[in-house]
Order: structure tokens, then sequence, then C-alpha cells
């Protein structure tokens, strides 16, 4: 099985899709943090890769952001082999 440290490439894909759609939408991460119930920097770190998110944590943002969890996950598994 592969550690964090392997997925760390999808994973910042994964905040940097997740980073530019909240830009789209004009909101600020601190605004999300507060909408998801978590710290901004855990947020941040979520936008940085440097989180290994759960698939609620992953839902909720996609509730946040309103768009669909295809759109923020399509073609970044080429990563993963």
């Amino acid at each position: 099985m592969k550690s964090y440290k392997e997925f760390k490439p999808t994973l910042a894909k994964l905040g940097e899709r997740i980073y530019h759609r909240r830009i789209y939408k004009n909101l600020a991460a601190k605004e999300i943090a507060h909408q998801l119930s978590l710290t901004p920097e855990a947020y941040r770190n979520i936008e940085k890769g440097d989180s290994d998110i759960s698939f609620t944590t992953l839902l909720r943002i996609t509730a946040v952001l309103n768009i669909e969890i295809i759109e923020l996950i399509k073609d970044i598994s080429g990563t993963i082999t």
C-alpha cells in the first residue's frame, strides 16, 4: 500500500483545484474554513496538499464551493499507480 508521501502529488493537485474554485467564487479561505468548522490553518493545508482529507470533508468542500466532486477529482488519479 502506498504511503501518504506517495500520494502527495495527487493531494497537491486536488488542493490546487479547490483553491482555484474558491478564488473563482471570490471566497476567502477564512470564510470557507469557518463554514467547514475547520481552522484557517487546517483549510490552508488542504489547499496546499499538506492534508490527507477525509471523504466527508471533501464532500463538505464541494457543497460549500457548489461544485460536483467529479470536477475536483477528474484526471488527478493519473499519479496513483
